[in-house]
């Protein structure tokens, strides 16, 4: 044979090669797919071919992707939450943001538990009002170790403030109850007493008077009495 048709030969030999390894790139590249679509060598399909696993542990709360779906790095599949904190969010009234702070101790109680009652602390208050209802929400923060409390719950919130102004109180059994109404009885002199109907506030040992009495000081060591308005 002449040399040069051995080497035409040789080089279609080569070329032909080539060929047959970029052929053999093409279908790994589809096998590679069909894996991760589920489908196995021998044609059948498997469920479980692609394990993706979260940088933490959580729960999953949405899924946007369905199976067979096309997606790319640019997808979001799913959405995990870390439920051991959770956050409840209640409205405030523009008059009580004056005794709410943060790291405020709360009480929370949701209707799926009434009996009980979960502790929080306050840890954000938003800086902006709703003009239309002039609150503003308050961010409290419980744990949820147990797993008990979900998204999206109702509840109540209690947030026990202190606030200081001068009142008139007496012993809550000073306070007599006489035809449905609120009274007690005021010494008018050192044997007669006359009953006043008034208007309380709170419970407990003492109760605040609203309406109906006064304090008044007379000159004496240490006499103080309550007397009528």
């Amino acid at each position: 044979m002449p040399a040069k048709d051995a080497e035409n030969a040789e080089a279609d030999a080569r070329a032909f090669a080539q060929a047959v390894r970029a052929e053999e790139a093409t279908l790994a590249g589809i096998a590679a797919r069909l894996t991760r679509f589920g489908v196995q060598s021998d044609g059948k399909t498997d469920a479980a071919a692609t394990s993706i696993r979260a940088s933490f542990a959580g729960v999953v709360i949405r899924s946007d992707v369905a199976p067979g779906a096309v997606v790319d790095p640019t997808t979001a599949l799913l959405s995990i939450a870390d439920l051991s904190r959770v956050y409840v969010e209640a409205q405030v009234f523009e008059k009580d943001l004056g005794r709410i702070h943060i790291g405020q101790v709360t009480h929370v109680r949701f209707e799926a538990y009434p009996t009980e009652a979960f502790q929080g602390k306050v840890v954000s208050i938003r800086d902006i009002l709703d003009p239309q209802t002039r609150t503003t929400g308050v961010r409290i923060e419980l744990p949820n170790e147990s797993g008990r409390l979900r998204l999206e719950m109702f509840a109540t919130i209690e947030l026990p403030t202190v606030g200081t102004h001068t009142a008139l109180t007496i012993p809550s059994e000073s306070v007599q109850t006489i035809n449905r109404r609120q009274v007690v009885f005021v010494k008018q002199d050192a044997l007669h007493f006359g009953a006043r109907e008034v208007s309380t506030a709170g419970e407990g040992l003492t109760r605040e008077i609203v309406d109906g009495l006064k304090v008044s000081v007379r000159a004496s060591a240490r006499l103080t009495e309550v007397l009528e308005l």
